[in-house]
């Protein structure tokens, strides 16, 4: 199936369907979609499962060993091998640029476990998703103890192209990290083209809108209205 991201802003329209609709190439554009791969050798069976998000997930297997791999999001890496007929199962997700690897020789039986962490999701291929805050008095200064539990967020994204506001990240008082950035959107349903808006990264929410451009980035929504009155932005 063919994989779409949209160019501009606008309603949806049977004209403006994606791949058929009569004028659809001028709001949406053809990309890659993501792929995966499989080898198997000497009778061994080895399956992969679909990786998204720039994720890679690979598996093989080698003189009749059983390899099985898991999914892998959001520019992850989950792998597995199995050799001289050994059993190597891995059925966990990897994401945020985490790792996850299993193997398994001479008959032995591996299993893996997931791994979160790191920063290798922020510059990932594929859509980034975030939910999108109108600028009010927005200040980096609480974010980690206020931005965690904010409600209200609208679910967007935008291609990883197109997502080029430098990003800051904040450790919250609960131990987690958010990754954010202020900046003026395009494309959000609600919401100005060039309005000032806190965007705070969210891969597990489904977008309902999808941006297709964004301003440089910066830390507080007062800073982000100095450079949409001074030009700078």
């Amino acid at each position: 199936m063919p994989c779409y991201r949209a160019k501009s802003d606008h309603l949806s329209a049977a004209t403006s369907r994606p791949g058929v609709g009569a004028s659809w190439t001028t709001f949406w554009a053809n990309v890659p979609c993501c792929s995966s791969s499989s080898s198997s050798t000497g009778g061994g069976t080895t399956s992969s499962s679909s990786g998204t998000g720039g994720g890679t997930t690979s598996s093989s297997s080698a003189a009749g060993g059983t390899t099985s791999s898991g999914s892998s999001t959001g520019g992850g890496t989950t792998s597995s091998s199995s050799t001289a007929g050994g059993t190597t199962s891995s059925s966990s997700t990897t994401t945020a640029g985490g790792t996850t690897s299993s193997s398994s020789t001479a008959g032995g039986t591996t299993s893996s476990s997931s791994a979160t962490g790191g920063t290798g999701s922020s510059y990932a291929a594929g859509y980034h998703k975030y939910l999108a805050y109108p600028c009010g008095a927005f200040d980096s200064a609480d974010c980690a103890t206020q931005w965690e539990t904010l409600s209200g967020g609208m679910p967007t994204q935008i291609w990883h192209t197109d997502d080029t506001a430098v990003k800051f990240t904040c450790n919250t008082n609960s131990g987690g990290a958010l990754i954010y950035t202020v900046t003026r959107v395009w494309g959000i349903t609600g919401l100005t083209a060039g309005q000032c808006a806190l965007l705070i990264r969210d891969d597990t929410i489904t977008p309902v809108s999808v941006m297709y451009q964004v301003g440089t980035g910066t830390q507080t929504c007062n800073a982000c209205a100095y450079t949409l009155t001074t030009g700078n932005e």
